[in-house]
């Protein structure tokens, strides 16, 4: 996709100017100033903003309604124009410049709520207005005064009894599709069982999701590796919220001086975005079903964030926090090559900066960057050694690059990217958010305060790299945590009306388009409300010790094919060796213990997505590796697939069954 080609390149130079301004700044005359966009303006200035700021308004409305045009929406944009003014009033003057910044930011909220787009209805339009309404008067009214501490201690309790509860229910899990969560989760369990088996990680096989969470699985599995993972999952995910929660309260106490939104707006905040916009907002699904948009995929890079803001001080003097933030860099990289690049983004431009701001002239600043830049790369070769001297002792070989980076190389269904969609509000946040930060950094320099924003900035920015790998516009919505703390800085630290305005639009918008979400699969009535639990063991509702029961398991659009169920239970009673069973190219049933493991596509997930070739690097691997046989049942319209042709070039058929509408190949290594 050439396309994506181009934003790459676009997400890189971006990325790197975002990266290495606060250096570069050090070259350009002490004079150089605040791009006036926000500021005052007067004659031609006054006007240039203007037009410039009719054509920023104009790509968003032509967004609007480049999807539909009917009435709701040309009410929802008269909504946004309404909002916009309350909000330009500032010390009883109206503010033209930013009633139309904050109108354009508005008018691009309207593409987060992807799922009903062309489809918004008048109580949907209603409900938003009142939200927004709500919310921006209890943020401009709020007074500043200190907060009891038993309050304190009340909001903190509730807060976290809401995110154990959400981490941990599993009642949705039982009316979705079975074959979503088993897709999902069997991203992480199948790679998980095959290690415990003897297949050897980043050889014989990938990780989709890296070491860390591939280690941690196949140490909790014990018995059945689907119970260990719903605790490591709704660990993950309780422990994202609450380090999520800690650096918005941060941010509230120490936020120079603007910090208006009440206390428990911020931890209100802080749930909606961290459990009904990271999970599947269009029927309100939480990250138990999808365990890569949380904490198994996002804790690392957060904790680390998290350290560096603790530290922050110490780190421009003390030589052990520097050692601190190399060796957090290091384990976050262990934990995936996704988490690597998120930690690259972060800590080394915030390594460079700190060295080379204690550079006073030019020619030190260079120096200090270069020697940074070396020290950065030492400690980079030396965690490369480190992780090929222990797999070596580990499996008297090495690894092999192109194994560890196959899923970067090939991505899980890649879709082109809408252009009408969500990427629009995460460029106004991110615009919003750099010229803040420059605000920041010319009125203060850098200061612990101006180096929160650069850090908070670089950890958004470094996550949108998720939505670039698939490009689904909820990819987008998965980061809201981290764009919330973005716009939380924003609003506390800003000196500019304009910048305050804008982000009290965005922050009450993640709040005001909940009423878009697909809430009514939790009405009274429905079966997740009525059927509450927390139950680990939510996959033996269709599988259990290895069988399929019928009742539940379904694929995405139909019932499981009776065929199929009767296959394995026939092969598994008669013969007692394991069997995978696929229903299509991407939906792949298997046995869940690592001693069913008999071959490379074991809880397949993603794998049969890979062209032939490489699937076929893979399976000759793992039967050379493991030696084993087994069943694989296939419908018959597949018969003639290239899985099959796979399987063939690298196994021997042994015995044939049929069973209606699907087949059983019984295969044995060559």
């Amino acid at each position: 996709m050439l396309e994506k080609v181009q934003v790459l390149t676009i997400y890189a130079l971006v990325g790197l100017s975002i990266a290495l301004w606060p250096i570069l700044i050090g070259f350009m005359p002490a004079t150089y100033g605040v791009p006036r966009g926000l500021a005052k303006f007067s004659g031609a200035n006054s006007v240039l903003a203007v037009l410039f700021c009719l054509f920023f308004i104009a790509t968003p409305l032509l967004i609007a309604f480049s999807t539909t045009s009917s009435l709701p929406i040309v009410a929802l944009v008269v909504v946004c124009a309404l909002i916009a003014i309350r909000l330009a009033f500032h010390q009883r003057r109206f503010a033209l410049m930013t009633a139309m910044y904050t109108f354009a930011a508005l008018l691009l909220t309207i593409t987060l709520p992807w799922w009903r787009r062309g489809q918004l209805t008048w109580l949907e339009v209603i409900l938003f207005t009142a939200i927004m309404l709500i919310v921006i008067e209890i943020i401009q009214k709020t007074p500043l005064w200190p907060i009891k501490l038993w309050v304190k201690s009340a909001q903190n309790v509730v807060f976290l009894i809401i995110v154990i509860a959400l981490s941990f229910v599993t009642s949705q899990l039982h009316d979705e599709p079975l074959l979503i969560a088993w897709h999902h989760w069997g991203a992480y369990i199948g790679p998980s069982e095959l290690l415990l088996a003897g297949a050897r990680l980043f050889l014989d096989i990938p990780a989709q999701y890296g070491l860390g969470p591939t280690l941690m699985i196949a140490s909790v599995c014990g018995q059945n590796c689907w119970v260990g993972m719903y605790y490591l999952v709704g660990s993950a995910t309780a422990l994202f919220a609450i380090f999520i929660a800690y650096i918005a309260l941060g941010i509230l106490a120490k936020g120079g001086g603007n910090s208006g939104i009440p206390r428990w707006l911020v931890l209100a905040l802080c749930v909606i975005c961290c459990f009904f916009w990271a999970g599947n907002p269009s029927n309100v699904s939480l990250p138990l079903a999808f365990p890569s948009q949380s904490g198994l995929r996002f804790l690392p890079i957060l904790v680390l964030v998290t350290v560096l803001i603790q530290i922050d001080n110490q780190l421009q003097n003390k030589t052990y926090a520097t050692v601190i933030g190399h060796v957090g860099w290091c384990l976050v990289t262990l934990w995936s090559p996704e988490s690597g690049f998120y930690a690259t983004c972060v800590w080394w431009p915030y390594y460079l900066l700190l060295q080379c701001t204690k550079s006073k002239s030019q020619g030190e600043i260079i120096a200090s960057f270069f020697r940074a830049l070396g020290v950065l790369l030492l400690v980079a070769a030396c965690l490369v050694a480190i992780f090929v001297t222990a797999y070596k002792l580990v499996y008297g070989t090495l690894p092999i690059a192109s194994t560890l980076f196959i899923y970067a190389l090939n991505p899980p269904g890649p879709l082109p990217i809408d252009f009408n969609g969500t990427i629009w509000f995460f460029i106004s946040l991110v615009a919003l958010a750099f010229i803040n930060n420059w605000q920041i950094f010319k009125q203060s320099g850098n200061t612990a305060l101006f180096r929160r924003g650069f850090l908070l900035l670089l950890l958004a920015y470094s996550t949108f790299s998720y939505f670039l790998g698939r490009s689904h516009d909820n990819n987008i919505l998965n980061i809201a945590p981290f764009m919330l703390l973005v716009l939380l800085h924003c609003f506390s630290t800003s000196a500019a009306h304009t910048s305050r305005a804008i982000a009290t639009a965005l922050l009450a918008a993640l709040i005001g388009w909940s009423s878009t979400f697909g809430w009514y699969a939790w009405h009274p009535s429905s079966e997740r409300l009525s059927n509450i639990a927390f139950d680990p063991s939510w996959v033996n509702a269709a599988i259990s010790d290895g069988k399929l029961g019928t009742a539940n398991l379904t694929v995405v659009y139909s019932p499981f094919p009776d065929d199929a169920t009767r296959a394995l239970e026939e092969i598994q009673r008669d013969t007692l060796e394991p069997a995978t069973v696929v229903v299509n190219t991407w939906n792949g049933l298997s046995s869940t213990n690592s001693e069913a493991v008999w071959s490379g596509f074991h809880g397949p997930a993603n794998i049969a997505m890979f062209p032939s070739a490489t699937r076929r690097i893979f399976l000759t691997r793992t039967a050379n590796t493991l030696r084993r046989s087994g069943w694989l049942i296939i419908s018959q319209s597949q018969l003639h697939s290239a899985l099959i042709a796979d399987f063939d070039s690298v196994y021997l058929r042994t015995a044939e069954r049929d069973f209606g509408t699907f087949h059983a190949i019984r295969y044995v290594p060559q």
